[in-house]
């Protein structure tokens, strides 16, 4: 009894240990709220925003090539050194004897002129970050797409419950009147099996209805893009309300998409993006004229004051030939 008691109080301290699991949410979604949240959302928006940033490095790491380059190094050695004694060359000291040195350096670099090699790869880290951009509204186009088209199929299978359950209260109806006139043998009892049967199918038809209507809610979420699992939505059961000017014809259709859908002004900068690539490639053939500079110290255990040393140089180098 006693070993009954405790295993019941340790499991009343575990169940009051673990947390109340957080209670669902309701949100009532409009088309309007859909797509708002979806262009939040959504990963394809974050990937093309991250997209975007890599771009813009890409320009700046091309910009690098402009600006002036300087070095700094410092080393401390110490090592095993050799001493010649007399005049045949005999060496005295030996493994450990030991010699300390020292070393400091700057060195600094600049491109003067490189006959538009630099510039030409700028062009094309902005041409290639223009096309990536393009992509954003094709993504943006495409997410309003999905939303709308799987927010309209949860709104309608929503509506198909509706419908069903109408007819599982008609069917049933139908069937309360079928057993009152088999009672008053006014009626077969053929009567109330086929109304049961009816009956059947009505509710086997609302089960399906509620089904479809929640795998259209999760198709809608998964469109949305939304990950959080204490919120559910629930569509708004009215209709957009549809355009009341009828539609132009065909020929304007075609003539404004060609203008306006986004997948086109994403080629067009793509193929700018790819000819100004091909313009920096051949850039890398070109000349470039570059100037350098350099000082080092190198204090050791011999002489800790020796005079630093520097070189200073302009040079142009030229890659005729490379297989």
């Amino acid at each position: 009894m006693r070993s009954f008691t405790r295993s019941l109080s340790l499991a009343l301290v575990a169940a009051l240990a673990v947390p109340a699991a957080a209670q669902p949410r309701q949100e009532m979604l409009t088309l309007e709220r859909a797509i708002e949240i979806a262009l939040v959302t959504q990963p394809s928006v974050k990937q093309n925003r991250a997209q975007i940033e890599s771009a813009e490095a890409r320009i700046d790491s091309a910009r690098v090539a402009q600006r002036p380059t300087i070095n700094l190094q410092a080393s401390i050695a110490e090592s095993s050194r050799r001493e010649s004694t007399g005049v045949d060359g005999d060496t005295s000291g030996g493994f450990f004897s030991a010699h300390l040195s020292t070393g400091f350096s700057a060195s600094g670099s600049w491109r003067i002129y490189d006959f538009g090699q630099t510039r030409a790869n700028i062009r094309a880290a902005e041409a290639s970050r223009d096309a990536t951009a393009a992509v954003v509204a094709t993504t943006t186009m495409d997410i309003r797409t999905d939303v709308a088209i799987t927010y309209l199929e949860a709104v309608a299978r929503a509506k198909l419950i509706a419908v069903a359950e109408a007819t599982v209260r008609s069917e049933e109806l139908h069937l309360d009147q079928a057993r009152k006139f088999v009672e008053a043998q006014a009626k077969d009892p053929i009567e109330v099996v086929q109304a049961q049967a009816r009956a059947a199918n009505a509710r086997s038809t609302l089960a399906q209805a509620q089904s479809n209507a929640a795998v259209a809610l999760a198709n809608l979420r998964s469109a949305i893009g939304f990950v959080d699992p204490s919120v559910t939505f629930v569509v708004d059961g009215a209709w957009p309300t549809p355009p009341a000017d009828d539609p132009v014809d065909l020929v304007t259709l075609v003539s404004a998409a060609r203008k306006q859908r986004p997948e086109i002004t994403q080629f067009d900068k793509e193929v700018i993006a790819a000819d100004a690539q091909v313009t920096a490639a051949q850039a890398q053939r070109r000349p470039v004229l570059s100037a350098q500079a350099n000082t080092q110290w190198g204090p050791q255990q011999d002489d800790w004051s020796p005079q630093p040393s520097w070189t200073a140089a302009l040079t142009l180098s030229w890659s005729l030939y490379d297989g």
